[in-house]
């Protein structure tokens, strides 16, 4: 998820709503259940959903966001989050109709925020370009896996960043890797990521490609891919791994209704069958209580959670 927006504030947002409709020119639906656009497959609904169809509708409706201050986000392909059952109060919008260009430099390439990972991976591999093997499998965006600065395999984007445009208090702006605050699963990014430069090696085909299958095997014998989730729950503490944390204390395969620790790797939640959000957030809660009490670790989330979730 991009973040684009603030909390919901106590006003009538219908008019706005009515506005984005029109700048959008049809691409917009009220109501439209998060559930349907989350890996989790979790989610209330949105007041409203948009999936500009044009780069100049889309950088439209971010800008009417940003200035009128109505409250919004950007969600790519669901991935990292977690959607309250009551859904989101704002606008929240979609780049993949949109900004999945993609540009072939000497030193790497040039793409949209919009563009999905496991397209730009293999891109790259057809191109001969070597460095973000490790994301081949994350279910994910170019511009989400910027802004929570995506990693595996100890390597990160901000590692291969050069320069990215973000849309920031209604305008477009520019800022080099360098300039940004990046920390582990975490950017200071001031806006919505656009657009990307990455710098990359250039690599024979064949071995980038022989790289990715390896890591994919890696990936589908070690983690729950085939199943509905979030991705990785929690951050890993320095040192050390949240899912051995958590398999340690013998919760794999504990279960709040349909949410279920995953049975191959602790550090996932599966939607096994009829999970609400509710749900998911209260075994995240017993899993940080029962590790804080035997370890004194606190575990921090590395999902976002998005809309109200009463605590």
């Amino acid at each position: 998820m991009n973040r684009g927006g603030q909390t919901a504030q106590d006003r009538d947002l219908a008019p706005a709503y009515r506005q984005i409709e029109r700048i959008a020119q049809q691409a917009a639906r009220p109501d439209e259940p998060l559930s349907r656009h989350t890996t989790m497959r979790v989610g209330g609904p949105a007041d409203l959903w948009v999936k500009p169809r044009t780069v100049t509708s889309a950088l439209d409706v971010l800008s009417f966001c940003q200035r009128e201050s109505v409250p919004h986000i950007v969600l790519g392909k669901g991935s990292n989050v977690i959607v309250s059952d009551s859904g989101y109060r704002g606008a929240v919008i979609n780049l993949a109709g949109c900004f999945c260009r993609y540009r072939r430099l000497r030193e790497g390439v040039r793409c949209g925020g919009g563009l999905s990972l496991s397209s730009l991976v293999r891109k790259l591999a057809g191109d001969g370009f070597s460095g973000l093997e490790w994301a081949v499998g994350i279910p994910g965006t170019v511009g989400g896996a910027v802004a929570t600065n995506a990693g595996a395999h100890g390597a990160e984007m901000s590692g291969a960043l050069k320069r990215t445009v973000v849309m920031t208090e209604g305008e477009q702006r520019v800022r080099t890797g360098d300039a940004i605050p990046f920390s582990y699963r975490e950017a200071e990014l001031p806006g919505v990521v656009l657009e990307v430069e990455l710098s990359l090696e250039e690599a024979p085909s064949d071995r980038v490609l022989e790289t990715m299958d390896r890591f994919m095997d890696m990936r589908k014998e070690t983690q729950p891919i085939r199943e509905r989730t979030a991705g990785c729950v929690f951050k890993n503490p320095p040192g050390d791994s949240a899912g051995r944390i958590i398999d340690s204390m013998g919760l794999k395969g504990t279960t709040v209704g349909g949410a279920k620790v995953s049975e191959l790797h602790a550090n996932f939640i599966v939607n096994s069958g009829g999970a609400t959000a509710a749900g998911v957030v209260a075994l995240i809660e017993l899993i940080r209580e029962r590790v804080a009490e035997r370890t004194g670790t606190q575990l921090e989330l590395e999902v976002q959670l998005v809309g109200d979730f009463v605590r």
